[in-house]
Order: C-alpha cells, then sequence, then structure tokens
C-alpha cells in the first residue's frame, strides 16, 4: 500500500509543483519586482563582486537541475517499480 502507483503520482505532481513555485517566486523577486531584501542582495552584501542578478541566475540555475534530478530519479523509481 505504501508504494501505490497513486501515492507515487502525487508524490511527483507534488514536489514539481512546488519546484515550480519556487522558480517562479525567484524570478518574481529578483527580474520583476527587485526586492531589496531578498537572499540575492544579502549575498551581493557579503560577497560584492556576486550580482544580485547573478545570484539570482545561480539560484534558479540550481533549482531547475534539482528539479530535474528529482524527477529523473521518481520516474525511474515509478518504472523500475511498475516492471518488478
Amino acid at each position: 500500500f505504501l508504494f501505490h502507483p497513486l501515492l507515487q503520482f502525487l508524490t511527483l505532481y507534488y514536489g514539481v509543483f512546488i519546484a515550480s513555485f519556487a522558480i517562479y517566486d525567484l524570478y518574481d523577486d529578483l527580474f520583476v519586482r527587485g526586492f531589496e531584501q531578498s537572499d540575492t542582495y544579502t549575498c551581493n552584501d557579503l560577497l560584492p563582486c556576486c550580482l544580485p542578478k547573478f545570484a539570482g541566475l545561480l539560484y534558479i540555475f540550481i533549482a531547475l537541475c534539482l528539479m530535474a534530478l528529482g524527477l529523473y530519479l521518481a520516474l525511474v523509481w515509478m518504472v523500475s517499480t511498475a516492471t518488478a
């Protein structure tokens, strides 16, 4: 019951939804509104060579990579349990 395919699908959907919202929130805070108290501006205060937009792009890139890795591992897990 714990590894039911519906539960796997819902977990995958929830993970992708949360990751997509996080990427949208990063984009909105950095490029649309330029929120001065975000993490990227704090990073710029600590390391002046790291511009806020560059740090935001780095955060978005890391989020996309982790989302892709999570999707890949979840789909591999779902296929391997379906064929077993």
